[in-house]
């Protein structure tokens, strides 16, 4: 596991690591994947750094991280319960 330096305890801890690795692992770019998604490359930052609270609130949020875990070909639910007390409503 990476060093978790950054709130390893708080809620969604890891889930921007995992999608991070996982779009490393399979060669894409931050660009590639907000082309793919249409979503912005802000957005993808975001979603990797955890930065949760810079998304879109709510199931706008737990959309975008479905998404793109399903585009990196992983299990988007429990990253998705992972995150979704990092959102508001």
């Amino acid at each position: 596991m990476t060093d978790g330096a950054q709130g390893a305890d708080a809620p969604g801890a890891g889930v921007g690591e995992e999608l991070a690795s996982a779009r490393a692992s399979l060669g894409l770019s931050i660009g590639d994947i907000a082309q793919q998604l249409k979503f912005a490359a802000r957005q993808i930052e975001a979603m990797e750094a955890g930065r949760f609270e810079d998304l879109p609130s709510g199931t706008f949020a737990r959309g975008m991280v479905r998404s793109h875990a399903r585009l990196l070909k992983l299990d988007a639910e429990p990253l998705v319960a992972r995150m979704a007390s990092r959102v508001s409503v």
